[in-house]
């Protein structure tokens, strides 16, 4: 018997499809939900073997969370919309284990003919085999990654500028408040502004998100911002904020952290590189992908300013590159709640 999600706001929908599809014995419904971040949790902790989504499910919508599938666990999709833009189709288009189908109406769902032959499409994508579709070097790269032992991630580091602080609050506000892994950032702004920039975040964030102190290191669930005016780096196994010279102009600088953080911690640092003008962080990032860290770093059409991206783009420096919308959810599904990788 193969296990089901189905993600869809309607519950009328919701119990609709799940009565149709085991009305014989090929499928159990495991999970009923309307949000994309119980779809991942869901595909970490269990076996499934087909998604069923609707439009506009919350969290993480149906595009994203296709994308995100096809990306770290690859099994049949299908889509039930009739409000899927043409762009979408054609991104999503590349993955044959995605299927988009119009969404039923009221008179189709009491059409016996109707439910047979979807019962029979249904059963038909679900059969699909993983080992079709030729993965992309994103996805080889991405199995790698969970590949780690579950141990083996201790930090994450981001590293934003100008357009940052909204990229940074949607991401962290969908980031839960157990996530399994501390995160430092280093965000270029006006000297004073740090604590009122942490609160902002906190605000919609279950994060804990707080001023780094001279000597620390992020719990799990816990954001560390670097003050302005000084850099923060790895130091023996600890994040220390020390006065020093600027670097790319900035202080404290992305690179010093990322580049600082690979030294200490090699593989197990894992990079968020999103928007802002220059370069600092695409050195840093080139460092922790050298010393087998993994490093996410943020498309051109969602960024600001595409520039820090950009740079470490150009050095072969990123692991993968992906709008920040979907940061959150790619961290998610790839660290478990078990607080690693697998």
């Amino acid at each position: 018997m193969k296990n089901v999600i189905i993600a869809e706001n309607s519950a009328i929908m919701k119990g609709y499809l799940k009565e149709l599809i085991e009305s014989g014995n090929e499928f159990k419904v495991v999970k009923l939900t309307a949000n994309g971040e119980d779809v991942l949790q869901t595909l970490n902790s269990e076996s499934i073997d087909l998604v069923i989504t609707g439009h506009n499910i919350s969290m993480i919508n149906e595009i994203e969370i296709s994308k995100m599938i096809m990306n770290t666990h690859p099994v049949p999709v299908i889509i039930f919309s009739d409000e899927i833009s043409d762009k979408d189709r054609a991104d999503l288009s590349e993955f044959n284990l995605v299927l988009i189908l119009p969404k039923p109406d009221f008179e189709q769902l009491h059409n016996q003919s109707f439910k047979d032959e979807l019962n029979r499409t249904i059963s038909k994508h679900s059969e699909l085999s993983v080992n079709k579709i030729q993965l992309s070097s994103f996805k080889n790269k991405v199995m790698k990654y969970k590949a780690l032992s579950e141990d083996s991630v201790r930090l994450i580091v981001f590293g934003a500028s100008t357009g940052g602080p909204q990229a940074l609050q949607y991401i962290f506000s969908r980031l839960p408040g157990n996530f399994p892994v501390g995160i430092a950032l280093v965000q270029h702004f006006e000297q004073g502004f740090e604590q009122g920039f942490a609160d902002w975040l906190n605000s919609s964030s279950e994060l804990k998100i707080r001023i780094a102190d001279s000597k620390d290191f992020p719990s799990p669930g816990e954001v560390i911002i670097a003050p302005q005016g000084v850099q923060m780096k790895a130091v023996g196994r600890h994040l220390v904020l020390e006065d020093g010279p600027r670097v790319n102009n900035q202080k404290p600088a992305v690179d010093v952290l990322f580049s600082t953080a690979a030294e200490v911690f090699g593989k197990n640092v894992t990079a968020v590189l999103l928007t802002g003008m220059g370069r600092d962080g695409a050195k840093g990032c080139l460092d922790i992908f050298n010393k087998g860290g993994f490093t996410i770093v943020q498309d051109e059409t969602s960024s600001v300013v595409y520039g820090m991206p950009k740079e470490a783009a150009n050095l072969g420096a990123a692991s993968v590159i992906i709008p920040y919308q979907e940061v959150a959810g790619f961290l998610i599904s790839n660290f478990s709640a078990k607080g690693g990788m697998g």
